[in-house]
Formats: structure tokens, C-alpha cells, sequence
């Protein structure tokens, strides 16, 4: 809800609670706005649990799971403004695309994956032949069912040297992003335009 003032009232972000992540920036929101209600969302019943989920919980399953969690909030329920951070930018993309309701006014996107992710910039292994092998095994098994259903980041991962298979095997971020013409979803493209 907004004040008259146009003072904003509500945010919300797509990461739980730890005091030096999003936790922090909770408390920060509600030291620099008076009366703000900020809701975090946790996926899952602790911080550890939260954190967890972050690496191996189905993204659909948890943007299912926080459609119901915001529904079911009645402080949101007039909408909301949402700040997602990282990957949790794009999990809100979809929860504006797939649910909306209740209704995102202003979604803030920082620092999110939106089209992908690819590679290993900065492997630490201690010679160049082991980051390479690792590069390759991701290479050969990001796409792989047990993969995708499993490890969210595969689940953004977009190699620009096999798009066939981020196309048909990726399960979450080509129907996001409407790349897949005889998948194209009018909904998704509306609610977003309704931002």
C-alpha cells in the first residue's frame, strides 16, 4: 500500500533473513522509512533451511510456494513493491508473471540473472587442466533431468554452445523469458507489462 504522502509502504525481497544478506537490508528499509512493512520471504523453517533451499529446491516449486505465501499475507494484499536480489530478481520476475496476486507495482531488480548464466570465471582449483575438466562436466550435465530439477543455478544456466538443449531442456528460464514460440505465454507478458 502507499501513504498518501507517496511515502512507499510495502516491499518485499526474495531472500531470507541472515543479518549480514538480506536480513540486513530489512532492518536497514525499516530504519530509513517510517511505518514500512517488509516482508522477507523464507523458504523454509530456518535461516540454514533457507540457505539450502537457495542451492537445491525446485525454483518453480518455491515461486509455487511464495505465490501462496504472498497471497495468504493481508498486509499485501492492496500489492506491493519488490526489490529482488541476485537470483531472487528473477524468481520475483516469475512470481509477477506466473501468480501476481497480490499485485506487484513496482518490481527492483538488482543484480539479476535475467538472461542466464554461463561459465566459471574464477575457478579456484590449482591448475588450470582441473578447471577446465570442471567446466566441461558442467557442460555435459547441466541440462541433465536430475540436474535441472534439483540445483537452481542449472536451472538459469544458458550455454550459448548448446541452446537447443537450454531451449528444451532448461526448466525454468527459457518459459520464463518467452523463448520458446510454440511455448509463448500472453499471460506472462501481461502481467509483467503491468508493472
Amino acid at each position: 500500500m502507499l501513504h498518501k504522502s507517496i511515502r512507499i509502504n510495502n516491499y518485499i525481497m526474495y531472500q531470507c533473513c541472515n543479518a549480514y544478506s538480506m536480513g540486513g537490508f530489512k532492518k536497514f528499509l525499516q530504519s530509513q522509512i517510517s511505518n514500512v512493512y517488509v516482508h522477507s520471504l523464507r523458504l523454509g523453517s530456518s535461516e540454514n533451511e533457507d540457505s539450502f533451499n537457495s542451492f537445491f529446491w525446485n525454483v518453480n516449486e518455491q515461486v509455487d510456494f511464495a505465490c501462496k505465501l504472498l497471497k495468504n499475507d493481508t498486509k499485501l494484499a492492496g500489492g506491493f513493491h519488490a526489490i529482488g536480489f541476485s537470483q531472487g530478481s528473477q524468481f520475483l520476475r516469475a512470481y509477477v508473471q506466473r501468480c501476481n496476486d497480490p499485485p506487484v507495482k513496482n518490481l527492483i531488480s538488482i543484480g539479476g540473472q535475467h538472461r542466464g548464466v554461463y561459465g566459471w570465471p574464477h575457478c579456484d582449483g590449482s591448475s588450470w587442466t582441473i578447471c577446465r575438466y570442471l567446466r566441461r562436466l558442467i557442460d555435459i550435465g547441466v541440462y541433465w533431468p536430475f540436474v535441472q530439477n534439483r540445483l537452481v543455478q542449472a536451472e538459469y544456466w544458458q550455454t550459448p554452445l548448446h541452446y537447443e538443449s537450454y531451449l528444451n531442456q532448461n526448466v525454468f528460464l527459457p518459459l520464463l523469458n518467452n523463448e520458446i514460440p510454440e511455448r509463448f505465454n500472453e499471460t506472462y507478458k501481461r502481467n509483467l507489462m503491468s508493472l
